[in-house]
C-alpha cells in the first residue's frame, strides 16, 4: 500500500465519520469516494462509518472492475460516471434531512439567497428521479451537475463534487443549510428571488474571490 493510497483511505473514513457525527448521514446511508490513478476508492456497502477500516475501502478501476471481499457502495455507478465526465477528485453523497426533504419537491433550489451562487450557478438543479444504484440515476445526475459543484437527487438526497473531500464536505454543509433556510422561509410567506443579473454579479465576485485566495497562498 502506497502512502497516497493509505492517506486517501484514511481521509474517506475520517470524512464519512464526520458526516455521520454531524447528522448529515445516519446508519449506512450515503457514500464517499476519491479518485486514484485509473479508478477510485469508495466506501463499501452496508457498513457503518464508525466500523470502517482502511482495508474496507474498495477500489474500482476505470473498467468498473473491483477485486475485494466487500461490495462497493450501491451508488458506485454514480461515482464512476461523475469521474468519467468531470475533472474532480472527490465525491460525497448524503441523505441529509433538509436536502432530502427539499429533493422530494422535485424542483430546483432557486436564487432566494445570494449564497446559491457558491454552487456554481443561479440555482441548484434537482436531477429527475431514478431508482438508486442505477445507470439511469447516474445519467440524470451528470445532467444536473453540468457547470455546478452540487445537485439534488429527486426524492433521494444530494451529491457534492470537488477537488478534494474537504471542499466537497464544505459544499454539503452549505447546501444542507440553504435547503433548510428555504424551507423555513417559505413558511413565513412568498419568497422574493434574486434576479439573473444580480446572481451573475455574485457568481463573478465569488470567482474573483477564489482567484485572489489562490494567489495569496
Amino acid at each position: 500500500m502506497t502512502f497516497s493510497e493509505k492517506k486517501i483511505k484514511s481521509e474517506i473514513i475520517n470524512f464519512a465519520q464526520s458526516i455521520d457525527k454531524s447528522g448529515l448521514n445516519r446508519g449506512t446511508s450515503g457514500n464517499l469516494s476519491h479518485r486514484f490513478k485509473d479508478g477510485f476508492f469508495i466506501t463499501p456497502s452496508a457498513i457503518k462509518s464508525g466500523e470502517l477500516k482502511n482495508k474496507d475501502i474498495v477500489f474500482i478501476n476505470e473498467n468498473c472492475v473491483y477485486d475485494h471481499q466487500l461490495k462497493p457502495s450501491s451508488e458506485w455507478q454514480l461515482h464512476h460516471e461523475i469521474y468519467k465526465n468531470f475533472k474532480v477528485n472527490a465525491i460525497i453523497h448524503t441523505h441529509s434531512t433538509y436536502s432530502s426533504a427539499f429533493s422530494c419537491l422535485q424542483k430546483n433550489l432557486p436564487a432566494f439567497h445570494y449564497m446559491i451562487a457558491i454552487f456554481g450557478g443561479e440555482d441548484v438543479r434537482c436531477a429527475r428521479y431514478e431508482t438508486f444504484g442505477t445507470k439511469k440515476l447516474a445519467t440524470a445526475a451528470i445532467k444536473a451537475l453540468n457547470a455546478r459543484n452540487a445537485c439534488l437527487l429527486a426524492n433521494h438526497g444530494l451529491i457534492s463534487i470537488n477537488d478534494n473531500l474537504s471542499s466537497a464536505y464544505d459544499i454539503v454543509i452549505e447546501l444542507e443549510e440553504m435547503c433548510k433556510q428555504y424551507l423555513v422561509a417559505t413558511k413565513m410567506g412568498k419568497l422574493k428571488l434574486l434576479s439573473k443579473k444580480e446572481m451573475a454579479s455574485v457568481i463573478k465576485k465569488f470567482k474573483s474571490y477564489k482567484s485572489a485566495n489562490s494567489l495569496s497562498k
